[in-house]
């Protein structure tokens, strides 16, 4: 047996010790402290001996495990209390082991010394004694020789790595070689695994064969192989338009046979194939096209054709009939195609005659002329409307007698015509009984000349029988006034025969001499507006604006036969002027039953009025009442009846009511008068005065007007009237006082 040769020194120990990284050096791993295991997981599983069982790559407490790195270096790890100490050495020959006890005797004496210094020391120093019972422990058995695990190589697959499904199948036969093995030192070898076996089938997918060589120590190698089975299928839409296709197997896998089929009222193209076939990822080439059916070209019925929804005729076509002009069917009725034939073909009618006859030459409105000093035309005359009818020109499948024309309203050609609108009317009947009518006017007119109206205004005319042509009409003059010219003219044609002029000798209008009066002088501040409408000269007057006529001036000036002015000469105007005051008579009656002809009781009523008033006018401010300056005036006391004078219909009623309980009445009448107010007209002053008027009916109702226990019925007043100054009357169609 050989010695073992080391290369490792004591100075590698004592540079250990001596703290150069000691524990990156000899301390791997430090784990599970507690359960006392440590964890060899990391380390690769082949040549790995062990003297406890490797349960999920833990070791239990004082394991030995070496690792066969290369034919040289050994690996050697021992677990100590959840610490695992690991040693690298090199071999030449065998390996001479210590014991487990050994290296736990070691390990444990080397800890406790270290453990005096301190933890740490404790794990440095059962490092050391581990290492150095490798060195120097000897094994008291024999020296064992470390077994070589055996070699194997794996067959190739057959074809190769690569292979692909028979048609129609989804897997395929794969074969390889048996594996080829040795053993270094010759022991026996017993191989394992290679399933499934050679010759088995596979499906589609990557699939591994393991083999393991196993020697009679259990030393193990592993090789193994691998190859891709594939199953072919067409992965691509096979689309038929309006068709399909039905493919067996369905999935469409490799040499799958696809049959194409069209839609009702489809067909493949003669330049199209039946199937298709899966060849390998793709179908086998060929055009696939499915087209419509078709249908025959229908006979169209008699006097029509058809209308259709495809001018091909294809499939599902839909015809509808269609007739010649004038000519109808039922149209409901229609034809369908079903790919072979036309379904409803015994369905559709005829079409037969709706048009009825036809008028080409109807005549328009015949306009004529009444004859000289007539009211009426004779031989009036026009062609006799030509018909046709379209059932002469159509299919001979309907009734072809000729349409008949009658003249059914009116009078004949040749006949006389009256003035005015006649209606003629022909009727056309066809063999299908269809009614077709032609209706003119013949219109008679009568020329007429306009109404004869001459340019001399004075000329009267007299036209007994009209204007009408042949009709005449006399002259004669207004008043006193002398004609010239022709006495008549009469109602001829014009050059165009189709209207009337009047035939003036030598084409001059007779007209009436005139004789004129002197002219009139126009009025100061004014002027004359004159016109001989009427015949004779006639002129009125007017003022300037701020000017009026002197009272009633003549409405007009008239020139009369004598050619003198009627009337005399315009008087001038006068410059405008308005009313001084408004006056407003009123009156307070009293019902007094003693003796009223009394003058000291009629003096007190009136000096009592007066001074009311004047309180009126200075203590209470009149002016704030009046809108411009009012005063009381024409006061009069006197006893008996009442005046007369307008009173309003319930003071009438009321007075009646104190009549009966009194005998005598007296009577105190006044004016009121207000300053005219020259921004307004004679209703605003008036509603001026009425205003301030209605505040003595008030103050009478408050008894302002009671005396010495004798109160007034009521107070009435008359209407308005303007006041002009002397020498002047009031105009009320002006508003202003003349002179």
């Amino acid at each position: 047996m050989k010695g073992l040769q080391y290369k490792t020194t004591i100075f590698v120990l004592i540079s250990m010790t001596a703290g150069n990284n000691v524990l990156n050096n000899v301390i791997s791993e430090m784990q599970n402290v507690e359960s006392q295991t440590c964890s060899v997981e990391s380390f690769e599983e082949s040549n790995f001996v062990c003297n406890v069982p490797v349960e999920n790559g833990v070791i239990q407490n004082k394991g030995i495990c070496e690792l066969l790195r290369s034919e040289e270096i050994i690996k050697t790890m021992y677990c100590y209390h959840g610490y695992l100490y690991i040693s690298n050495t090199k071999q030449q020959g065998r390996f001479k082991r210590a014991t487990v006890e050994q290296m736990t005797a070691m390990t444990k004496a080397g800890s406790g010394v270290g453990t005096a210094f301190s933890p740490l020391g404790g794990v440095i120093g059962g490092a050391l004694g581990f290492f150095a019972c490798i060195f120097f422990c000897k094994d008291s058995e024999p020296e064992k020789i470390i077994n070589k695990p055996p070699s194997i190589t794996c067959g190739s697959p057959q074809p190769s790595d690569s292979i692909f499904a028979e048609p129609l199948t989804t897997s395929a036969a794969v074969t390889w070689d048996d594996p080829s093995y040795t053993d270094p030192e010759g022991d026996s070898v017993s191989i394992n695994g290679g399933e499934p076996p050679s010759g088995s089938l596979f499906e589609h997918g990557y699939h591994i064969i393991s083999y393991t060589a196993t020697d009679v120590n259990g030393n193990m190698a592993v090789c193994s192989f691998g190859f891709r089975v594939t199953v072919n299928y067409c992965r691509e839409s096979l689309y038929v338009k309006n068709g399909f296709a039905v493919c067996d197997p369905g999935d469409k896998i490799y040499g799958s046979i696809c049959q194409i089929h069209c839609n009702d009222g489809y067909q493949l193209t003669s330049d199209s194939v039946s199937t298709k076939t899966c060849e390998g990822t793709s179908f086998s080439s060929g055009k696939i096209e499915c087209e419509r059916k078709k249908c025959a070209l229908p006979v169209p019925p008699c006097n029509g054709n058809y209308t259709c929804t495809n001018d091909l005729y294809e499939y599902d076509s839909v015809c509808y009939p269609k007739c010649n002009g004038g000519y109808e069917t039922e149209m409901s009725r229609y034809l369908k195609c079903n790919g072979e034939s036309w379904d409803g073909i015994n369905t559709i009618l005829a079409c037969e005659d709706a048009e009825p006859p036809e008028f080409v030459n109807c005549p328009t409105s015949i306009i004529r002329y009444a004859d000289r000093g007539s009211d009426a035309a004779t031989n009036v005359t026009w062609n006799e409307p030509i018909i046709i009818d379209n059932s002469e020109l159509g299919q001979a499948c309907g009734d072809k007698t000729k349409p008949v024309l009658k003249q059914v309203e009116g009078l004949t050609p040749g006949s006389a015509f009256s003035e005015g609108f006649h209606l003629i009317k022909y009727e056309a009947t066809d063999g299908n009984g269809l009614t077709a009518f032609c209706s003119f006017n013949v219109i008679i007119e009568t020329i007429s000349c306009d109404p004869l109206m001459p340019s001399d205004k004075f000329l009267i005319s007299r036209c007994p029988t009209g204007y009408t042509y042949g009709s005449s009409c006399s002259f004669y003059c207004f008043l006193s006034y002398i004609l010239k010219g022709n006495e008549s003219v009469s109602c001829e044609l014009d050059k165009s025969g189709k209207h009337g002029i009047w035939a003036w000798a030598n084409d001059t209008e007779s007209f009436c001499e005139k004789l004129m009066c002197p002219e009139l002088p126009a009025p100061s501040n004014g002027a004359l507006a004159c016109s001989t409408v009427l015949g004779n000269q006639i002129c009125t007057m007017a003022c300037n604006e701020r000017f009026q006529t002197p009272l009633k001036p003549p409405s007009e000036f008239v020139c009369n036969d004598e050619q003198e002015w009627i009337n005399g000469m315009p008087p001038n105007c006068t410059k405008r002027r308005n009313p001084n005051i408004m006056v407003k008579p009123g009156e307070l009656i009293y019902f007094y039953s003693g003796d009223c002809s009394d003058t000291t009781v009629q003096q007190g009523i009136k000096e009592h009025f007066i001074n009311v008033m004047e309180d009126l006018a200075y203590n209470r401010n009149w002016t704030n009442i009046c809108p411009t300056f009012c005063n009381i005036s024409d006061v009069t006391v006197t006893c008996g009846p009442t005046t007369g004078r307008r009173r309003r219909d319930s003071v009438d009623r009321y007075l009646k009511r104190l009549f009966i309980r009194s005998t005598n009445e007296i009577t105190l009448t006044f004016s009121l008068t207000m300053a005219w107010v020259d921004e307004g007209d004679y209703w605003a002053n008036d509603d001026e005065i009425v205003a301030v008027s209605e505040i003595l009916e008030e103050m009478s109702t408050n008894g302002d007007f009671i005396y010495n226990g004798l109160s007034p019925a009521t107070v009435a007043f008359s209407f308005s009237s303007m006041g002009c100054e002397e020498g002047s009357i009031p105009d009320y169609y002006t508003e202003t006082c003349c002179k």
